[in-house]
This record gives structure tokens, C-alpha cells and sequence, in this order.
């Protein structure tokens, strides 16, 4: 019974893993080739802020748990997390800097009248990649350490996780 749930519980996952994917690379591709990057900027910066303190969260925890196995998934997940950010930090930052050069280059586009310069915009490709595969990253991170958190822990048990 507990191999079904645990199949099903990891093609739930996966799925929203792979939906929340899809959303964050339409929401990046539909920005970028609007050549509207503001709104982009205020989706980005607010995610970076949740997987940092995630992360450190995650860090916390670890420490603040007794060593054993629940300590060694907690510390996993948060290098994972670390990770994650890191990836989708590099995105952002790359994100900006090419977006700064265009504006210094004077580039200008138009959705409404596609020129060659649209293909200057094929330059965000690889934020938009970086930031996604920090995205995945953070996921794996969740998927670690979520299993403690969806079943019923006894009094006993966290006590247990904390004084030993």
C-alpha cells in the first residue's frame, strides 16, 4: 500500500515540478519577447528572496536537529536549495547585464513590428535556461525534505529529533 502512495505521491510531484516549470518559462519568454522586462524583474527578484530564505531555513533546521538521518536529509536539501539559488541568481544577473546592454546600445523593438532584432533577444535564452534549471534544483530540494512534513509526527518523536 505504501509503495502506491509513495508512486503517486512522486508522480504528484513531478507533475507539479514540471507545471510550475512550464509557467515559469512562459512567464520569462512572454516578458522577454515583449521586450517588457520590469514585470520580469519584479517575478524574479521575489522568487530569489524566497529561495534564499528557504535555504536558510532549511540550514537552520539542519543544525537545530540531532544528528542522525533527519539532520543528513535536512543538510542535503539545503545544499540542494543553495544550489538552486545559485543557478537562478546566475540567471538573474545574466539576465540583467544583457539587459543593460542592450539599453546602452540603444536597442529597440517592437512586438507589433518584428525586425532583426528580434533575434538579439534569442540572448535571453540562456538567463531564462540558468534560471530554470535553478528553479529544478530548489524543487529537488522541496521533494527531499517534504516527505517529514506530509505524515503525522508524534510528541515523542520530535522530541527525539531534538535531544539526541
Amino acid at each position: 500500500m505504501s509503495s502506491h502512495r509513495t508512486h503517486f505521491s512522486r508522480f504528484l510531484f513531478s507533475l507539479v515540478e514540471k507545471a510550475g516549470t512550464l509557467v515559469l518559462f512562459f512567464a520569462l519568454i512572454f516578458h522577454v519577447l515583449q521586450y517588457n522586462l520590469l514585470p520580469l524583474a519584479t517575478l524574479s527578484f521575489p522568487i530569489l528572496a524566497l529561495f534564499f530564505g528557504f535555504t536558510a531555513l532549511l540550514y537552520n533546521r539542519a543544525r537545530a536537529l540531532s544528528k542522525g538521518r533527519s539532520q543528513t536529509r535536512a543538510l542535503y536539501a539545503a545544499e540542494r536549495a543553495m544550489q538552486g539559488t545559485i543557478w537562478f541568481l546566475f540567471g538573474l544577473v545574466l539576465g540583467i547585464t544583457f539587459a543593460g546592454l542592450l539599453w546602452q546600445a540603444g536597442f529597440t523593438y517592437s512586438s507589433s513590428r518584428p525586425s532583426l532584432n528580434y533575434l538579439f533577444l534569442l540572448l535571453f535564452c540562456i538567463p531564462i535556461f540558468l534560471m530554470l534549471v535553478g528553479y529544478l534544483y530548489f524543487m529537488r530540494a522541496m521533494w527531499i525534505i517534504s516527505p517529514e512534513f506530509f505524515r503525522v509526527v508524534r510528541m515523542r518523536q520530535l522530541v527525539k529529533r531534538i535531544k539526541e
